[in-house]
């Protein structure tokens, strides 16, 4: 082996002088480290396993496919129902009717906005000329 495939083994494995700073006990505890996160992922991977074939045991994996189809189903038969509605309302000329009536009714709040808007300059208009009048006169 030469020294630059021995260089990059030690780079790969964080294994390098400078990380460990040279001494053999620094080694010593990255390699038991690594050895224990090595026996960990084993223990997670066999619980997975474990896990998996269980829930295949169970027969819960059929059930969730078919609830899930099911779901699916009633989801596009609402949407079906909806578009089938809006498309009838719309034919039915009911969603005209409203725009319009929703156009009327703010035409008119605001021909009432500007009227209550004349009024109460004119009785302020009012206010004012009746306090600028001298005591006693009418």
């Amino acid at each position: 082996m030469s020294y630059k495939s021995e260089q990059k083994s030690e780079i790969d494995y964080g294994l390098t002088e400078a990380s460990t700073g040279g001494s053999p006990s620094a080694r010593s505890a990255q390699a038991e480290t690594v050895k224990q996160l090595a026996l960990s992922i084993k223990e997670y991977s066999i619980t997975a396993r474990e896990t998996l074939q269980a829930i295949r045991d169970s027969g819960v994996i059929p059930e969730l496919a078919l609830s899930i189809r099911e779901i699916a189903v009633l989801i596009r038969d609402i949407s079906a129902q909806a578009r089938e509605a809006s498309k009838e309302l719309k034919e039915s000329g009911v969603m005209s009717e409203a725009a319009g009536t929703v156009k009327e009714t703010v035409s008119s709040a605001k021909e009432v906005a500007r009227d209550l808007k004349e009024v109460a300059k004119s009785a302020q208009h009012e206010t004012s000329k009746a306090s600028t009048k001298p005591a006693g006169v009418k």
